[in-house]
């Protein structure tokens, strides 16, 4: 939780200043003991991209170092000459996230090795990753890891659903104290007693049993969207309650609106 939550913290604010790490895994999180409390720093920015505007898609010609099972979709995608695009997307590090976030769950990949990922990103009919487990996290996993950047989740979206959860909003709550600020993506302190607190598995305790009960219909329109996480969803922000219908909404049905990709899970 803490080490979801950090990365988040960090991709958001990143995001933010229309930057892409570039190389977000497992390996560039690093932990620093201190006086009861340790530290967790992201780590070799030298993989880093900047784009060129806040509305800017995709930064192209991305030619440094990448790990492959965390280098996103598009980025590992091939031409019909075989020549790897290294397209950038704004929410790549959003897939790297999912990816880590997947394997501190179930401590394994997505994929079983580098050949069967490489199809996966280069196969038109491939389907998007399907998180084995019910949980509260799965499809916060899922979104996070959809091919289609365009439908990807990104940090931000995902970190303010997981802190309008009633009940991860309330560990996200409790840990707030102990974060550094924002603009400080490098470290984030978190005392040793938070941290026992927190050690358990989460998985099962914040399940959606309700998951299964929503049934969209309708067509698309230009008017409001359907929120991803439908019938779950927690956020009381207007601005989101505006954007985006959800079942239970007095004019839920009324009118035909697209269906938010958080579907069933809207936090």
């Amino acid at each position: 939780m803490i080490t979801i939550v950090y990365v988040l913290r960090a991709l958001t604010f990143l995001e933010k200043l229309n930057i892409i790490h570039g190389d977000i895994k497992p390996q560039n999180l690093v932990i620093i003991s201190g006086n009861q409390c340790f530290y967790i720093k992201l780590i070799d920015f030298g993989t880093v991209e900047k784009m060129d505007t806040r509305r800017a898609q995709v930064t192209v010609n991305a030619t440094k170092a990448h790990t492959v099972f965390f280098a996103s979709p598009e980025f590992l995608r091939r031409d019909s000459n075989n020549v790897m695009s290294r397209h950038l997307h704004k929410k790549s590090d959003a897939w790297a996230a999912g990816v880590m976030f997947y394997i501190l769950f179930f401590e394994t990949l997505p994929w079983k090795d580098q050949s069967e990922y490489e199809n996966f990103c280069n196969d038109p009919r491939a389907r998007d990753v399907v998180v084995p487990q019910a949980g509260g996290y799965k499809l916060i996993i899922e979104l996070l890891l959809k091919k289609n950047p365009a439908e990807r989740s990104s940090a931000k979206a995902t970190l303010m659903q997981m802190k309008a959860h009633p009940a991860l909003g309330v560990i996200i709550e409790s840990l707030q104290q102990s974060f550094c600020p924002i603009d400080d993506v490098c470290r984030m302190r978190v005392p040793d007693d938070v941290r026992q607190e927190l050690d358990s598995d989460h998985r099962e305790e914040f399940a959606h049993p309700g998951d299964l009960g929503y049934h969209a219909s309708g067509s698309s329109s230009n008017e409001k969207r359907k929120c991803r996480y439908g019938s779950d969803c927690y956020r009381t922000d207007p601005d989101h309650r505006q954007k985006y219908e959800h079942p239970g909404d007095s004019s839920h049905g009324q009118l035909e609106k697209q269906k938010c990709r958080y579907g069933a899970t809207c936090y």
